[in-house]
């Protein structure tokens, strides 16, 4: 039912942001709701949406407006959505800079955190009803690339991630593989799924 739903209004979304130090090799930075940028760390951006269709892991890829019901900055594409994963993991190939961003499945305030192999993380305040919100990393570094991310959510029912870009003549491998779940989340995830579909749909 539309009432199990809670809308709340959206918002400028305050975030808690983990900062590289000025010798990292990565830096995690945030980009909230405005549109995807063009430019991030000094690296020109190019959307990369269409590797979403080869992603496995999550439990399955939605559009925006069918499976998935909101999002921003005028997207209309896929999203990878995860309801039983506690956390998903995105590998990169030959990445030096890459941004995506994250909602929550429920219309509601949840922290969504991205963190890569190094350690550099950042954590947002997103909005679950139209709210995504992006966040990037890049090299500081000449021939080091982004490896691999972590993004988890503290809205039990589940989140999704889409929208992604990266650098000119970079690339993600366009795998994500869900991070072992306690035992706990994992008898509640065809639940979640199950509800968070009838909310979605909604």
């Amino acid at each position: 039912m539309k009432n199990m739903t809670k809308i709340m209004a959206v918002g400028v979304a305050t975030s808690i942001v983990s900062l590289a130090s000025a010798n990292a090799q990565i830096t995690a930075v945030e980009i909230g709701t405005a549109n995807p940028p063009t430019t991030l760390g000094g690296y020109t951006m190019v959307a990369d949406g269409a590797d979403i269709a080869n992603i496995s892991g999550a439990d399955y890829d939605a559009y925006i407006g069918s499976g998935w019901a909101t999002w921003g900055q005028g997207y209309t594409g896929q999203v990878a959505v995860s309801f039983a994963a506690s956390s998903l993991v995105i590998e990169c190939s030959a990445t030096s800079a890459i941004y995506f961003y994250e909602e929550p499945n429920q219309f509601s305030n949840f922290y969504m955190t991205a963190t890569d192999n190094t350690g550099q993380s950042v954590t947002t305040l997103v909005n679950g009803y139209a709210g995504s919100s992006g966040v990037g990393f890049y090299s500081t570094v000449p021939g080091t690339y982004v490896q691999e991310i972590a993004i988890t959510c503290t809205d039990p029912t589940g989140f999704a991630i889409g929208e992604f870009g990266v650098n000119s003549g970079g690339s993600f491998s366009g795998t994500i593989g869900a991070v072992p779940e306690p035992t706990s989340l994992a008898t509640i995830g065809l639940g979640a799924a199950l509800l968070g579909l009838r909310r979605r749909n909604k």
